[in-house]
């Protein structure tokens, strides 16, 4: 069962980070304001295979000192957002529904780093992620004339996201250069221009990724 449950959850983080490329397409399909986009879904769906998976394994959620710290500053920064409202008296709703995002992106989080632990999944996810993202990034061009008019951002909502996708295409593709046994001269060629073209975008998105 836990064998079953574990390729059920590969299945569900590999189209998790498949569908977070195409954000502005489910704000124009389902509207800006719903929680029921097709990536939540499917990162709802992963959270709860995630916990079947660990009962059923016995395992415990481990969290690191990172883990601790991110953990922290959530709780913190929920903490002072509570009490900025009761000072000012003002509506919460919406610090409410963002933080319902940040506490699901964060148990997103926590599920993908304690279930991955072979490399080859590690590297099924990645290249999942940016394949989306190349996706995306032509459906921008066919969709979008003036994609190019301000920092471009693709299908995200925010250019630093763009920024941060293009900046993991860099470093994959530069990795699988360097260190990928056994490639032809051609797919080497490829790795190389599509590292250039994934540092163009960077450069185009305005993002100063850390």
């Amino acid at each position: 069962m836990t064998h079953r449950l574990s390729r059920i959850w590969l299945g569900f983080a590999t189209l998790y980070v498949a569908l977070l490329s195409f954000e502005r397409l489910w704000d124009k399909w389902l509207g800006s304001s719903t929680m029921f986009k097709p990536y939540r879904l499917v990162g709802m769906a992963l959270l709860v295979v995630f916990a079947l998976r660990s009962l059923a394994a016995r395992a415990p959620l481990v969290l690191d000192r990172y883990d601790r710290a991110l953990i922290t500053l959530f709780v913190w920064g929920l903490a002072m957002t509570g009490l900025w409202y009761v000072v000012k008296d003002a509506d919460p709703t919406s610090t409410l529904n963002e933080g319902t995002l940040i506490l699901f992106a964060l148990l997103t989080y926590l599920a993908l780093k304690n279930t991955i632990s072979q490399r080859d999944h590690v590297a099924a996810i990645l290249n999942v992620y940016v394949a989306a993202f190349v996706v995306a990034i032509g459906v921008t061009l066919v969709l979008v004339p003036d994609a190019f008019a301000a920092r471009f951002s693709g299908l995200y909502k925010n250019p630093n996201q763009a920024g941060f996708a293009a900046a993991l295409g860099v470093l994959l593709l530069i990795g699988r250069f360097y260190f990928e046994a056994g490639v032809s001269s051609l797919r080497r060629l490829a790795y190389a221009a599509g590292a250039i073209g994934f540092a163009a975008i960077l450069a185009l998105s305005g993002s100063r990724v850390r």
